[in-house]
């Protein structure tokens, strides 16, 4: 969850409980993981591992997905929303 976003029809869409100013994001490291971030109507950030043996694919397949953002590691995380 973020909160601060400025733009209220993009915190309505991703915000279903209607939390004020706060944004919600699916975070996942798979395809199903993507599938259900779009079947609930909230932004997906894909976490692909370079060391995955699949992960070319799995950036692809994100990317496909409409991935708001794709990151190597979890920890990186922060720098999604980093100003």
């Amino acid at each position: 969850m973020r909160c601060g976003t400025r733009n209220p029809r993009r915190r309505a869409a991703a915000n279903p409980r209607g939390q004020p100013g706060c944004d919600l994001y699916y975070v996942g490291d798979s395809v199903d993981d993507a599938q259900c971030a779009q079947s609930a109507g909230v932004p997906f950030i894909g976490v692909a591992a370079p060391s995955n043996p699949l992960y070319l694919d799995l950036v692809f397949l994100f990317q496909a997905a409409g991935a708001y953002a794709i990151v190597d590691d979890i920890n990186f995380l922060e720098e999604v929303f980093a100003p």
